[in-house]
């Protein structure tokens, strides 16, 4: 069995570091449970604040871990992933094991810019093999190691985004208005917890979007749940509104009612993209961008084309230069 995961593209998001780097000192890692795309247990450790994932290159970050732990800590090495804070070891750590970034450079300020549609992507794209230790198959997903992106329908404004807070542990939602600009600030969501046996449904009404959570004898709607109907529902597609999961969540938590409707914020126009060449930039191309899946990479803005016409007053399109792969970060 032979397993080739997609790597079509449609939506772009770009991030900007500060430039700015700031030390690791024992930063704590996690145990990513990879599995299903092929990776044995306790192989892949992911920098557990997400704040400090984004790993600079001027330093190469140095890995412990730490054998049952009893506090006696030596190097460990594996494949770094810069762009996500990852490590991939060849030979699996033990269940009670602590791994962590002993010392390194992380990027200290990450911050939305824009996001768009991709119109070319051309990439050296790696098929990675990946054995499951006692099975009889491979599976492979792609590594592009060297990239180039062009975005045109550019976005030429900051997407205004709200984060849930009231939920349970995983159970944050973030939605965005994609189509950016400071018309997103006038939309709002609301979670809603029925109280009486109902299924999952969301609706708009102008730019109010209402999500009714599923419930039984309680809510039993999950983040995720949330995402994957949000993200199939025309009406939110049409006002441009996108569900994520935030950072490092899994999106298996359950949902809460939100008490007030949230209104999105911070949506602005358009950006001063001068700012930002040379400074290296979070990539973010959405494989499946209704369940979050999505290739994410450092890269650097290379050219900048300005259209003009009376349809659509202003068009941009950027193309990218990769700094760096991208790796698959599955749903």
């Amino acid at each position: 069995m032979v397993d080739v995961s997609p790597t079509v593209t449609t939506l772009a998001a770009v991030y900007t570091t500060s430039g700015v780097t700031a030390a690791f000192s024992s930063e704590p890692m996690q145990e990513i449970n990879m599995t299903s795309q092929g990776y044995p247990r306790y192989t892949v450790y992911e920098i557990t604040a997400p704040g400090k994932r984004y790993i600079s290159r001027e330093e190469v970050p140095v890995f412990q871990a730490d054998e049952g732990g009893d506090n006696n800590f030596v190097a460990i090495t594996g494949t770094i992933e810069y762009a996500g804070g990852r490590i991939i070891l060849s030979t699996p750590r033990g269940s009670a094991d602590v791994v962590r970034c002993f010392t390194g450079k992380y990027y200290t300020t990450i911050t939305k810019v824009f996001g768009a549609s991709v119109s070319k992507l051309n990439n050296g794209t790696s098929l990675v093999e990946v054995p499951l230790l006692g099975d009889a198959y491979v599976r492979r997903h792609p590594t592009l190691k060297d990239f180039d992106v062009s975005v045109d329908n550019f976005m030429v404004f900051t997407e205004a985004e709200v984060t849930t807070t009231a939920d349970a542990a995983n159970g944050h939602l973030t939605f965005q208005h994609v189509l950016g600009g400071p018309a997103g600030n006038s939309i709002t969501v609301e979670i809603v917890d029925p109280g009486s046996p109902s299924a999952l449904n969301v609706s708009v009404s102008g730019t109010a979007i209402s999500v009714i959570l599923a419930y039984d004898t309680a809510v039993t709607s999950t983040a995720y749940d949330v995402l994957r109907a949000v993200n199939s529902s025309p009406e939110c597609k049409q006002l441009g509104v996108l569900a994520r999961l935030p950072a490092g969540s899994t999106g298996l938590g359950l949902m809460a009612d939100s008490v007030t409707p949230l209104p999105l914020v911070g949506g602005k126009d358009a950006n001063n993209f001068y700012e930002i060449y040379g400074v290296p930039l979070i990539m973010i191309l959405y494989v499946n961008e209704f369940t979050d899946t999505r290739m994410e990479g450092y890269a650097y803005i290379e050219t900048e084309d300005w259209t003009f016409d009376p349809k659509n007053v202003v068009t941009e399109t950027l193309s990218f230069k990769g700094d760096g792969p991208l790796y698959y970060r599955p749903a």
